[in-house]
């Protein structure tokens, strides 16, 4: 990667946020987190490359990072949404581990005092 110019791993970080797009929407979590450091590394790279034929002043890098801009909002949101989805999961789980766990102990939650 290290011969790359800045304009070819801007591609690839281009790729990458969209691949990370489609794995948020099928819940391939393990797959979105590999895809995720794939994207550090690649920005890693990008910060050393050498920009021969001058790309990040251009046209096509400002169109680029509006899309990308935008990419990154509908994945941050989708990301927000999952999260919100796991915690009501997660919240819903535990309540119905309390009432089974009184209901294996004879103890009746709804018995009126």
């Amino acid at each position: 990667m290290s011969d790359k110019t800045k304009k070819q791993l801007f591609a690839d970080y281009a790729f990458l946020t969209r691949e990370l797009e489609d794995f948020a929407n099928t819940k391939h979590f393990d797959m979105f987190a590999d895809l995720l450091e794939q994207r550090d590394k690649v920005i890693a790279f990008i910060a050393v490359a050498p920009d021969p034929d001058n790309y990040v002043g251009s046209g096509a890098y400002e169109d680029l990072k509006q899309e990308l801009l935008v990419a990154e909002k509908t994945l941050l949101n989708r990301v927000k949404f999952l999260m919100r989805q796991i915690e009501q999961r997660k919240t819903i789980s535990s309540v119905y581990d309390v009432y089974a766990q009184s209901a294996n102990t004879g103890y009746n939650i709804n018995a009126k005092r």
